[in-house]
């Protein structure tokens, strides 16, 4: 039972439901209509203010165009050089042109603030020229480092190329025994090998010991050389005519020093035997410093012959 005192409330009804509702659609398209009649529109100020509004930001571009050409022109009472230099001091500073320009103390503390960023300029730009030149030197000094130990590493090496080929051409290594092409040919490598280490000494800086060590060595070539190289052309007239016998040729060195290598039988009566023959001996004749190649169709006959341009015995070829 309800109390008298405290009567019944009415169930709130949802505004969602309500707005949801056909009394209320049809109100909201009464005032819709109401106010979209000619009647209700208004004057035309009222009726569409977009139409004058649209117009303020070309009077706003406009007045900032006005007023930066205000702000950045020269006042009469202010020399051309002198607005210049104002206008540059306040670029530098970061300060705006219309507070800058026309303010004598602005342009001061434009002017200090200016000096200061050169200033850190000149600082910045000195601290990093004095690290490009500590880099510099830095690097030119591990170049010479780098320079004097492979400098170093050349000379190390070249003194001990030079002792060791030293004592075996005074044990008598150059040549053991020169039976075969290929013995000849190795003899002929191991002299020029040692001219060439020579070579490599060119340039280095050595001590008076090491300079003397290395001419005893070049001597000792010299000598070597002028020995070693007649035996070697020789022996190679002696394995030419064992393996060219078959074919009816002999072959001999003629000469104080076997300089000379002649060739003898029927096929040199024919000139292009003896240029094949020549081509296929003369690299060989050259590396073993013949001085010339003879060739006879008999013994006792005229023949011909090529002048061979190598060096001589004793001559060190070290490039």
């Amino acid at each position: 039972m309800a109390d008298d005192a405290n009567p019944p409330q009415k169930p709130r009804q949802s505004k969602l439901l309500f707005a949801q509702s056909p009394e209320w659609r049809a109100r909201q398209r009464a005032q819709y209509e109401q106010a979209s009649s000619p009647a209700a529109s208004g004057p035309p100020l009222l009726k569409r203010p977009s139409s004058y509004l649209a117009g303020i930001p070309l009077l706003l571009i406009a007045g900032g165009y006005a007023f930066s050409f205000w702000s950045t022109s020269r006042p009469s009472d202010v020399s051309e050089p002198e607005w210049a230099k104002r206008m540059e001091v306040c670029r530098e500073a970061g300060r705006p042109f219309v507070v800058c320009l026309r303010y004598p103390k602005v342009v001061a503390e434009a002017e200090v603030i200016a000096a200061k960023k050169h200033a850190d300029q000149l600082a910045e730009e000195a601290r990093l020229k004095a690290e490009a030149e500590a880099t510099r030197q830095a690097e030119e000094l591990i170049t010479r480092q780098r320079e004097q130990a492979e400098a170093d590493q050349k000379k190390t090496d070249f003194l001990r190329a030079v002792g060791n080929e030293l004592r075996a051409m005074n044990a008598g290594e150059t040549t053991t025994k020169l039976d075969t092409a290929e013995d000849i040919l190795i003899a002929s490598t191991v002299l020029g090998a040692r001219g060439f280490i020579l070579g490599h000494g060119r340039g280095l800086d050595l001590t008076s010991d090491e300079q003397r060590t290395v001419e005893r060595y070049r001597k000792t070539l010299v000598k070597e050389q002028r020995t070693q190289f007649p035996k070697l052309r020789k022996a190679w007239g002696q394995l030419l005519d064992k393996t060219l016998w078959v074919h009816d040729v002999r072959v001999r060195t003629v000469g104080s020093r076997d300089d000379v290598i002649e060739l003898t039988g029927w096929m040199y009566a024919a000139n292009a035997s003896k240029q094949t023959t020549k081509d296929q001996l003369w690299d060989v004749a050259l590396s073993l410093r013949f001085k010339r190649m003879r060739f006879r169709a008999y013994d006792g006959g005229e023949g011909a012959y090529w002048e061979i341009a190598s060096p001589d015995d004793g001559a060190i070829v070290s490039e």
